[in-house]
């Protein structure tokens, strides 16, 4: 996981993940892990995902994480002062070259400054070996 800082994140304030994918052709699953306050303003999170594949190619996916039902009741895990979530990215996704990727996360809440979410974690495991948070 990477912290935000301050539990603050500013537009334009990008997070990275690299991962060297030894084997393409065993499929992954791919998950963002979201950590968030009570104090979050919102039910939902829309992201950025910018993915640098190893010839340099790159795509930009626009994903939104629900965080709380609309009458405002929190999902997630309940962990000491924050919620835990994690949401399917790509599910059973095969990467089609070995090397290094990059994972780029960026809010996209239109927020200057959205308050909240201290960290975000990527996990990416074998197809079928891990769970999304329980709703």
């Amino acid at each position: 996981t990477r912290k935000i800082p301050d539990a603050v994140w500013p537009t334009g304030y990008k997070t990275t993940f690299e991962v060297n994918f030894p084997d393409s052709l065993k499929p992954v699953d791919v998950f963002v892990d979201i950590r968030n306050y009570d104090d979050y303003p919102y039910a939902n999170l829309y992201l950025f995902l910018d993915t640098e594949f190893p010839d340099g190619r790159k795509f930009r996916d626009t994903l939104e994480c629900m965080l709380a039902t609309p009458d405002g009741k929190w999902l997630g895990r309940k962990n000491g002062s924050v919620r835990e979530s994690r949401f399917l990215i790509k599910r059973n996704v095969i990467l089609p070259r070995k090397g290094i990727y990059h994972f780029t996360f960026e809010q996209g809440m239109r927020e200057a400054r959205l308050r909240g979410i201290p960290e975000i974690g990527l996990k990416i495991s074998p197809a079928g070996a891990q769970t999304p948070s329980k709703r």
